[in-house]
């Protein structure tokens, strides 16, 4: 199951089960609308999330439509929403207008909503039925799941475009190029980070570190924030959330080559405990950030193929080609992985 952004509550984006092995087409559905969002997929219901800001709901094995949602209300300002997140039998999804939605898994009908006044370029966490999510003025909040009512709100003074992750009582994400730590019962500061550049990725959790991206890889102790390495990583500044499993960190980047006058898309597998470079994966577009099932990872380019590529090698296992721009990660179900395309299909891969 793949149920919220990047896979799991710590955001490796990595699960156990089968992978896809074949790399042959199961089924397609065309939402007729852009889609950027990952999708997240559990129960063998498929969500996705298009740029227009309508929801679908998809049988997993078939591609069947189950139902869709879109706010009346939004107007112009729904467009571009994120992954959802699904817990149990409620979809939570947040919108560009700032809205924080709460519907039901089985009909997509709206259980509450909670409006930020601000915008949400991020995808919710929820721990311990509440709901955390970031906003555009800084502000991170604590949502109570049951009802939609605030419990609290941290300010962070700065930008927050990173999706939360929640650990051990604790809340970490990043504004500006500050990476936070917060108190999830009392919404207070227990220790933060100064980063080189601004953060435009998601924290993720592995082995008692908390890793992320800002024009370099920062992994640091999750208790106290003590840096335990920073590492380069040859390419345009990072962005992307670190993808970790079997202890190698995966990132993807772009890098151009003078012998051939092109800027193509990298993506690189290092040692997780010290960065050392372990294999480098080339496609002729930028490289989505992967999703791992087992010994083999998935990625969409910029060049419209989806990648299978075994973690311990770089090898390329299989290619699957949708002639259109990837640009988010996929999903992984048992057996099968999912990806979605900037001209609205959705496919779900063998």
């Amino acid at each position: 199951m793949w149920s919220c952004y990047k896979g799991n509550n710590y955001h490796t984006s990595c699960v156990s089960g089968s992978p896809a092995l074949k790399g042959s087409l199961l089924w397609s559905y065309d939402t007729g609308e852009k889609i950027n969002a990952s999708p997240v997929t559990i129960n063998n219901i498929l969500y996705t999330v298009t740029e227009e800001g309508t929801l679908y709901a998809l049988t997993g094995d078939s591609g069947n439509l189950l139902w869709k949602y879109k706010d009346s209300d939004e107007g112009n300002n729904g467009v571009e929403k994120f992954p959802p997140l699904v817990i149990d039998d409620t979809v939570y999804f947040t919108g560009k207008n700032g809205t924080v939605y709460a519907l039901s898994a089985g009909g997509g009908d709206v259980r509450w909503k909670y409006e930020t006044g601000g915008i949400i370029n991020s995808s919710p966490a929820i721990w311990a039925d509440v709901l955390y999510t970031g906003t555009v003025d800084g502000t991170v909040y604590a949502i109570d799941m049951a009802g939609g009512d605030k419990k609290w709100s941290f300010h962070t003074g700065g930008i927050c475009v990173s999706s939360p992750v929640i650990y051990g009582g604790m809340l970490f994400t990043a504004s500006d190029n500050i990476f936070y730590v917060i108190d999830i019962e009392r919404g207070q500061k227990r220790w933060a980070y100064t980063l080189e550049k601004p953060v435009c990725s998601s924290p993720a959790i592995y082995n008692g570190a908390i890793y992320v991206s800002a024009g370099y890889i920062y992994c640091l102790d999750i208790i106290n924030g003590a840096k335990r390495w920073i590492a380069e990583v040859e390419g345009d500044p990072l962005s992307e959330t670190p993808v970790i499993a079997a202890n190698s960190i995966f990132i993807p980047t772009r890098v151009y080559m003078k012998e051939l006058d092109k800027t193509v898309g990298v993506l690189y597998s290092l040692e997780v405990g010290n960065a050392a470079r372990q294999w480098a994966f080339f496609s002729w577009g930028s490289i989505t950030g992967p999703a791992v099932s087992g010994n083999v990872m998935y990625a969409g380019s910029g060049d419209g193929k989806l990648y299978a590529i075994d973690t311990g090698c770089g090898l390329q296992k299989w290619i699957y080609d949708t002639a259109s721009i990837i640009t988010s990660s996929p999903a992984v179900g048992d057996g099968c992985v999912f990806t979605v395309t900037n001209d609205g299909m959705v496919y779900a891969i063998i």
